[in-house]
This record gives C-alpha cells, sequence and structure tokens, in this order.
C-alpha cells in the first residue's frame, strides 16, 4: 500500500496479505474458534466469497486490522494474498454499526435502523452495498422499514417472526394509519390476534400494576412509568373489545 495515498472513511480497498499488521488491542474470542475459522476457510476455498475487514493505518500508512481476524486468518490458510478491507478512521461506533450488518444476525428492522446510523455517519449507499455484498436498491430497499410507526418497529425489532418481505408491502403504505392496520391484520395472521396480548391476560396484568401503585414504595419515575404502562393497557383492551363488538 502506498503510504501516500487518501483513504476515504468507508470504502473497501485490496489490501496485501503480507502488509497487514495486527492490532494487539483487538479484542480476541475464543468460543470455538477453530471451528469458525475452519469453516470460514472451507466457505472461502469452495465459493471464493470473503467479506471485507475492517482497518486503521499505522504512522508509516500500514494497514492494521481493528476487526476481522477470523476472516484474515481465514484467508491466510486458504492461500489468498489479497483480501477487501473497509477503512474506517477509528471511530469505534461505526465501526460496530457496520460490523452488526456484515454479521447479518439482525431482524429486519435492526438492520434498517442500523443503516440508517451508518447513512447518518456519513456512509453512502454504495459504500454500504459495496462492503455488504449486496446491490445499492437492496439497501435502499431495506432503508424503506423506517417509515413504519414507531410502535410497529418497537414490536418488530427484536422479534425475528415478522418477515421482511411483510414488513416491506406495509412500508410501502402511505398513509401511517393504514400501515397500522396492515400490520394489525399481518400480527393477527401471524399470531391469531391483533394485540399480541389476550383480554384476559391485559386485565389481570392491570390489576396487578393497580395494586402495585396502591401499595407504594416506588420511585417517582418508577410510578411514572407504572402509570404509562396502565394507560396503554387501557387502550389495548379498548380497542380489543371494541374489535370484538
Amino acid at each position: 500500500m502506498n503510504s501516500g495515498r487518501t483513504y476515504v472513511n468507508g470504502d473497501v480497498y485490496t489490501l496485501d496479505m503480507d502488509e497487514i499488521r495486527l492490532d494487539p488491542n483487538q479484542p480476541k474470542e475464543h468460543y470455538n474458534e477453530d471451528v469458525v475459522i475452519e469453516k470460514l476457510t472451507r466457505a472461502i476455498k469452495d465459493h471464493l466469497f470473503f467479506q471485507p475487514v475492517f482497518f486503521k493505518l499505522d504512522d508509516d500508512g500500514k494497514p492494521v486490522l481493528i476487526l476481522g481476524g477470523r476472516r484474515y486468518t481465514a484467508a491466510r490458510r486458504a492461500g489468498l494474498k489479497t483480501i477487501p478491507g473497509v477503512y474506517c478512521d477509528g471511530r469505534l461506533c461505526e465501526v460496530s454499526v457496520v460490523s452488526n450488518l456484515m454479521l447479518g444476525d439482525l431482524t429486519p428492522v435492526e438492520e434498517a435502523e442500523a443503516l440508517r446510523q451508518a447513512l447518518a455517519m456519513r456512509y453512502t449507499i454504495d459504500q454500504l452495498a459495496l462492503a455488504l455484498g449486496r446491490p445499492p436498491d437492496a439497501i435502499r430497499e431495506a432503508l424503506t422499514l423506517n417509515r413504519l410507526p414507531v410502535e410497529v418497529l418497537d414490536e418488530c425489532r427484536r422479534d425475528p417472526e415478522y418477515e421482511r418481505q411483510e414488513l416491506l408491502r406495509i412500508a410501502r403504505t402511505r398513509d401511517e394509519e393504514e400501515m397500522r392496520k396492515l400490520f394489525c391484520d399481518y400480527r393477527r395472521r401471524l399470531y391469531g390476534r391483533c394485540d399480541g396480548l389476550d383480554c384476559g391476560a391485559a386485565d389481570a396484568l392491570k390489576k396487578s400494576l393497580a395494586a402495585a401503585l396502591e401499595r407504594g414504595g416506588v420511585g417517582v419515575e418508577e410510578a411514572k412509568e407504572l402509570q404509562d404502562i396502565r394507560s396503554m393497557l387501557d387502550k389495548v383492551l379498548q380497542s380489543k373489545r371494541a374489535g370484538s363488538a
């Protein structure tokens, strides 16, 4: 690598394996290490597929690996002479966001929010597409999920049962109320009910919250949170019973 070269944060570059230096401060994961590296090595040999590592530059302009040690080791075992790497100026929050995207173990909503966060960090759609090995249009499509109402995003963020294509279909609707209606229909098909909570359970929880508030012994902030939850349950019950009438 040419030490006089200008590097753009988030862009992908071809790195010479013999010039890459490992960062001694990079955290090392030892759980199942050899098994994971062996699988990566076979994948590289069989499919010639390699997701970029992340690197910064040392004082001599040489690449220093800051994320992707397993991929680097697997690439060496597979006999690669060069590998792709995403240049990062060292801001760890950016590395964390993009690396989470590359791991691919996110729900559709988590991915959409991470992509939006990466754009806010001045990555471009083309840079993300190159780093993730996906077409730019796929990145744009994934971003549309951020249009969903807040309560829908909250519902789907941690639940992998909600499918990407169904959520995209809902997100393409222009009207927010229509999105809520479509999502309610989808949730009913998925879980057998719209609110995700049956009235008996909601009533029982509501009574428990009321009893906790009457007993006291909670702080001001905790009491406010309990009241908010109680109000939310009231709305859920009203909606459920109105739909059943």
